[in-house]
């Protein structure tokens, strides 16, 4: 009888060490708990190197603003549009160096229009000498009276006038189209910023 109790026993002990054995086996996280103990257990490569001492490049980046230690203003002589800029702000620059083009066609154009109308006053005046130089024959034949020759003179005399103030105005003309280059700076002074004509 007391045998049989321990074979009893046995077998309860066995059976509930099965049923254990299969409840942990068949959960979904058995596997994963298994791998995830194996790799906490696997070993770690470390990779090492001496330490030594040294340089190494510092580079640090901001916003700023650069100002012209000299500024200049650049006031032109005559009234024109900047055809063309030669230089470029901060460019250092020497006297004499042409900074800006002007448009110089106004200014040709006015050339032009000086010249033809010393040659129209020319053409003039050429007329009137000729009728002073006839009125004067003329009263030498007592033909005509000492006021026929007073009024040509006059004449002459007014369209030699214009003509003078035509070369005038053509030298006034040609000095306004000489300005339309403006190379007047400092001697080695910095572009200043924002280097254009103050007043047009």
């Amino acid at each position: 009888m007391k045998k049989s109790l321990n074979h009893a026993a046995l077998g309860l002990l066995l059976a509930g060490a099965a049923g254990a054995a299969w409840y942990f086996l068949a959960s979904p996280g058995a596997p994963a708990a298994g791998a995830a103990a194996a790799r906490a257990e696997a070993p770690v490569a470390v990779s090492t190197v001496p330490a030594r001492q040294e340089d190494f490049p510092l580079q640090l980046a901001a916003n700023g603003t650069v100002t012209a230690l000299n500024r200049v203003e650049i006031h032109p002589q005559v009234s024109a549009a900047i055809a063309e800029v030669h230089v470029t702000e901060g460019q250092p620059v020497k006297a004499g160096q042409l900074l800006f083009t002007l448009d110089s066609r106004s200014a040709t154009v006015r050339v032009a229009q000086a010249q033809a109308e010393l040659q129209r006053n020319q053409a003039t005046l050429g007329d009137a000498e000729r009728q002073l130089s006839r009125s004067r024959d003329l009263l030498r034949q007592e033909f005509v009276s000492q006021s026929a020759v007073d009024t040509n003179l006059s004449l002459a005399a007014a369209q030699r006038a214009l003509v003078a103030a035509n070369r005038a105005a053509i030298r006034a003309a040609q000095v306004e189209l000489s300005y339309s280059r403006t190379p007047r700076r400092a001697p080695d002074a910095p572009a200043p910023s924002g280097c254009m004509p103050a007043a047009m």
